[in-house]
């Protein structure tokens, strides 16, 4: 479940530089002094005989410290708050306490000269205890560069399309696998789909579609499972060239997975369905 941010907040703090001659914009990251993203989510899973839907919305307010770098570094602490959450398993709705339990969790992120988060930690209990959850707050919200979240600095004009690849292993827990070592493969194409100007300002609206492959092999109790998912998120999102930052985004897709084991052969899917969308405000 943790991979669903991911995309949700690629690039929160863009800025950007007009090139020469007016050829076209390099995206380069700018750290604001304090923002705020607003998201809901809806999630539905399917299992079996089972269906289980999820919403969530919050707030993750964003401030980048005052203090002296150290090597160009950079400092972030986030914080959540504003959380509500519930969930339907069948015809049984109630609010969901874990996910609540996040309101006020706060963590301090630093990042180097180049925009790659060097550590990241919890500044309370829940927060230590989700990061052991899930893993990295980077791979949650996409915190793939700081600096350059669309991958480089190279010249982008309206109608161009790339794509931004990366692989790597992961150790974090899965689907209830408390051991599991697996590879994440991750594609991103994004079109550069046009401009305009609202209130004075230059809006761009960048079409998204992001693939997701896990491969791995974990253990639940006495038990080895091969767990493979999938998945695929299309949407758009607006970023305010003039200020540099983006001012919204939305993102939907489907995802499935297959776990296999290795003791039995016996296998098991499900497939799940993800809406997510989000508001960025500059303080």
């Amino acid at each position: 479940m943790q991979k669903i941010f991911n995309l949700i907040l690629v690039g929160m703090f863009i800025s950007f530089s007009f090139c020469e001659e007016g050829e076209g914009y390099r995206f380069v990251n700018t750290l604001y002094e304090k923002s705020y993203i607003d998201m809901e989510t809806f999630n539905e899973f399917s299992f079996g005989r089972y269906d289980y839907i999820s919403t969530f919305s919050g707030r993750l307010t964003n401030e980048v410290q005052k203090t002296e770098p150290v090597a160009n570094n950079r400092t972030i602490i986030q914080t959540w708050s504003n959380i509500i959450a519930s969930s339907r398993r069948n015809d049984k709705v109630k609010p969901n306490h874990e996910a609540q339990k996040l309101n006020g969790a706060s963590y301090t992120i630093i990042i180097d000269s180049t925009g790659v988060v060097e550590s990241m930690v919890g500044n309370n209990d829940v927060a230590k205890e989700s990061l052991e959850q899930m893993g990295s707050m980077s791979d949650i919200f996409g915190y793939s560069n700081y600096v350059y979240p669309f991958g480089s600095d190279s010249l982008r004009k309206v109608g161009d399309t790339w794509t931004v690849s990366k692989e790597k292993k992961t150790e974090a827990p899965v689907f209830g696998l408390d051991k599991f070592k697996g590879t994440i493969h991750e594609t991103t194409t994004y079109t550069f789909k046009k401009l305009k100007k609202k209130k004075g300002e230059l809006i761009a609206y960048i079409k998204t579609s992001h693939t997701y492959e896990l491969k791995g092999v974990g253990t639940n109790w006495d038990e080895t499972i091969e767990f493979t998912q999938t998945g695929e998120l299309k949407g758009e999102m607006r970023f305010n060239i003039t200020k540099g930052v983006i001012v919204r985004g939305k993102n939907s897709g489907r995802f499935y997975g297959r776990g296999k084991s290795l003791d039995d052969d016996k296998s098991r899917s499900f497939s799940m369905n993800i809406d997510i969308g989000f508001k960025q405000k500059i303080k």
